[in-house]
């Protein structure tokens, strides 16, 4: 099959990208760099455009079969709300406009929860906007080429690096909330399934685990000194999600844990 995936230079979006090239699958996509590194794009991806979505041509996804859309603003906590609903927003809407095939498109586990912030309602609105498209709520994912820096960093991620450098890992609030944590090869595993069998179109699913970690025991993995800071207010005590849908739908379950 022929897929584009944007944010193809990602965490998620190279794991994807490496997977379905594995498969025999044409991969093409785009990237803005502002996230991700070219660096991470995997052997046997044909072209790739450094482009924003918004500023894709119909020309770029016509040879598409599948449209993976994984690019996205993808923080609570980024230092303009007001820039994520309008890059988050206008990206999916430019992208309904120029491409009419399937789309599987990355959501989030907050979206049911679009008041939390401006991360969660651009990706609660992008759903509406994509109906027919099979969407995924991802939960917590972790693993290779998770990112460290920025306004809100994978917490793995960054506390592996706070290990390395002889720095406290940091704790929001007391550390009683709870994650439902995936690892990147399962969530591009649910990915490419969705991408390989249209049964998915037209539902939404959780990618999870099915299991609820407190950030304070996830913490008991990591050595050194804890320094502990106030929760942001997108911070909620829990996210439950449930594997099930997926599961029923395309015979997706996590193979990794903790």
């Amino acid at each position: 099959m022929r897929v584009f995936v944007t944010g193809i230079a990602g965490f998620i979006g190279s794991t994807v990208a490496g997977q379905l090239v594995d498969r025999g699958h044409e991969v093409n996509g785009c990237d803005d760099l502002s996230m991700g590194f070219a660096a991470n794009i995997p052997v046997g991806v044909g072209t790739w455009h450094e482009l924003d979505v918004r500023d894709l041509e119909s020309w770029h996804v016509a040879r598409a079969d599948v449209v993976v859309h994984l690019a996205a603003m993808s923080s609570a906590r980024w230092p303009d709300p007001t820039d994520t609903w309008r890059r988050n927003l206008s990206a999916t809407v430019h992208l309904d406009r120029i491409y009419s095939g399937r789309i599987v498109f990355a959501s989030t586990s907050v979206a049911p929860n679009p008041l939390l912030g401006a991360y969660a309602g651009s990706k609660w609105a992008c759903e509406q906007i994509l109906p027919d498209a099979t969407i995924f709520r991802f939960a917590n994912v972790y693993g290779p080429r998770a990112r460290d820096w920025g306004p809100e960093p994978n917490v793995m991620a960054a506390w592996n690096r706070a290990q390395r450098d002889g720095e406290p890992i940091r704790i929001d609030g007391d550390g009683s909330q709870t994650r439902d944590f995936v690892h990147v090869d399962d969530v591009a595993r649910a990915v490419r399934m969705a991408v390989e069998d249209s049964a998915g179109d037209g539902h939404t699913m959780d990618v999870c685990t099915g299991i609820q970690t407190s950030i304070i025991a996830l913490a008991d993995q990591f050595e050194g000194e804890r320094v502990f800071a106030d929760r942001h207010p997108a911070d909620p005590d829990s996210m439950p999600q449930n594997p099930e849908p997926a599961a029923s739908i395309l015979g997706f379950r996590s193979e990794i844990t903790l």
